[in-house]
């Protein structure tokens, strides 16, 4: 619209001129208009292109620009996006490499890469993400965040059963359920690497917390 309205008035000043310029051709040597009269015609010009063009830069500055931004979200937000493709990325490899060793047997003190105990295999998965883990179950409960809440898990996110408060088991969660506020994960167990889900009634009554290293 402002295109449109400028180029409306610029228009009309330029048939002014090219009308001035007629006149003086037909008019005849005894009819020349006078200089008062050329000079008229060339001051309105010059305020009304100055009016248009002053008149346009005030709409454009007030008129709404979007800022062009990733999936709908700010411009400053870019990086966080960024952010969190990369980590669903880790953990989508977590666990693809981990259903890879579905079935391996369980062997106490093995870290794979063809039997495993329950930390050897969480660190086993991890390394091969790019992530080191310590040895035991006890020793990577220390590690990342402490996560609070089932309904807060996330697939890649290390659980840890316990007797009496002391860590004994580990596993790597799988999937969440937040309606049920139950998870499945893969573990190393005594029949090897299976799923299993936190509803049954050993693992729910020893389950202790849940960590994330991916932070």
């Amino acid at each position: 619209m402002y295109f449109k309205n400028l180029t409306i008035v610029l228009l009309a000043i330029l048939f002014t001129a090219n009308s001035s310029k007629a006149y003086e051709k037909t008019a005849g040597n005894d009819q020349k208009p006078s200089y008062s009269s050329s000079s008229q015609i060339l001051k309105t010009s010059d305020s009304l292109i100055a009016k248009a063009l002053q008149d346009y830069e005030y709409k454009w500055a007030a008129s709404e620009v979007r800022q062009i931004s990733l999936g709908n979200a700010p411009a400053a937000d870019v990086d966080s996006i960024g952010r969190i493709d990369e980590m669903q990325t880790m953990r989508d490899s977590i666990i693809s490499i981990a259903k890879q060793k579905l079935g391996a047997p369980y062997h106490f003190g093995s870290r794979g890469p063809k039997s495993f105990d329950c930390s050897g295999f969480a660190s086993y998965v991890y390394k091969q993400a790019g992530i080191k883990l310590l040895r035991s179950s006890r020793e990577q409960y220390k590690q990342g965040e402490k996560i609070e809440g089932i309904e807060n898990m996330c697939a890649g996110d290390l659980v840890f059963f316990a007797r009496k408060g002391n860590i004994y088991h580990v596993g790597i969660v799988v999937s969440v359920d937040k309606n049920n506020s139950d998870f499945k994960f893969i573990h190393a167990s005594y029949s090897g690497i299976v799923i299993s889900d936190s509803s049954e009634p050993y693992y729910k009554s020893h389950y202790f917390a849940a960590k994330r290293i991916l932070i």
